[in-house]
């Protein structure tokens, strides 16, 4: 599809399961195909939905409708303070990604919907209730994050000690998780303790007795891609795999490995491949397998 001239952008407000609202972005193109795929972007944890605005834009300049939001507690969707805030970790999952399918499907009725998901995006949206309507799914950076997954020993110790001792203490002192701990935006206490604790569960968040929602990950119908960058130590192939094998109903299931060395030889890690140097590279290559 050829790129079109313009893309407009405007504030979008969406409903959260719990009545809860929250602030998106709609990238829409000036022209382009009235059936082309509505495509919805869910950030990794802590990072707010402006990152992704480049991304979005190229997705739309190719005439897709392109969404990106903030979960709640998260840029402009959270509070004033976040003092006391009582998000979880589950919920920007099960309450929160529900309400941006919930709106492509009702604005864009009848297209074809693709999901981008970074780390939590890509996994979270397995919690939701309706990722039936979903007809691809492509997480980058994504896996499940049980700690003992990750084959860097010193890594495993290192993000060990950020998330199992310093983060969850920082939080309960303060009331929350200062942004520059994990590289992004402020982050609710609650949902930095319980990040904490299915990292430390074995088998992650399906090891957790008390997640019901999980069993939505067996209403992803969509193909599914989880690209896993080889500098990235924190996502490791064994939690990729791992991952992958709890989208069952999937037709098509695949893990695209990215090695920056044989790209251009510049790191990517758990956060670079949203960035505009790896348009030609990276992006091309996400948007074949996207229009496939």
């Amino acid at each position: 599809m050829n790129p079109v001239p313009h893309i407009a952008t405007r504030d979008v407000s969406l409903t959260a399961d719990d009545g809860y609202t929250l602030t998106a972005m709609l990238f829409e193109p000036a022209a382009g195909a009235r059936n082309a795929p509505v495509t919805i972007i869910a950030s990794a944890t802590g990072v707010r939905q402006s990152y992704y605005a480049r991304f979005a834009s190229f997705l739309a300049e190719q005439g897709r409708p392109v969404l990106t939001f903030d979960g709640r507690g998260i840029g402009r969707s959270a509070p004033a303070s976040l003092k006391g805030f009582p998000a979880r970790f589950r919920d920007w999952g099960i309450l929160d990604f529900p309400a941006a399918i919930d709106w492509a499907a009702v604005t864009y009725p009848g297209r074809p919907m693709h999901w981008v998901g970074h780390s939590y995006g890509g996994f979270g949206v397995g919690l939701a209730r309706n990722n039936g309507r979903l007809d691809k799914l492509l997480g980058i950076a994504t896996m499940s994050a049980d700690v003992r997954l990750v084959d860097d020993k010193l890594a495993s110790w290192q993000i060990g000690l950020m998330l199992f001792v310093v983060g969850p203490v920082i939080a309960r002192v303060l009331g929350y998780a200062p942004g520059r701990l994990f590289g992004g935006a402020d982050l609710p206490e609650q949902a930095v303790l319980e990040w904490s604790r299915w990292c430390r569960t074995p088998g992650f968040l399906f090891g957790v007795d008390d997640l019901p929602e999980k069993r939505f990950f067996e209403s992803v119908r969509a193909d599914v891609r989880l690209a896993r960058m080889t500098d990235d130590t924190w996502v490791a192939r064994r939690g990729v795999e791992s991952l992958l094998e709890h989208f069952p109903a999937s037709p098509r299931r695949d893990i695209w490995t990215i090695d920056p060395a044989a790209i251009t030889g510049e790191p990517i890690g758990h956060l670079g491949f949203f960035r505009t140097k790896f348009r030609e590279p990276l992006w091309q290559q996400a948007l074949l397998w996207l229009d496939a």
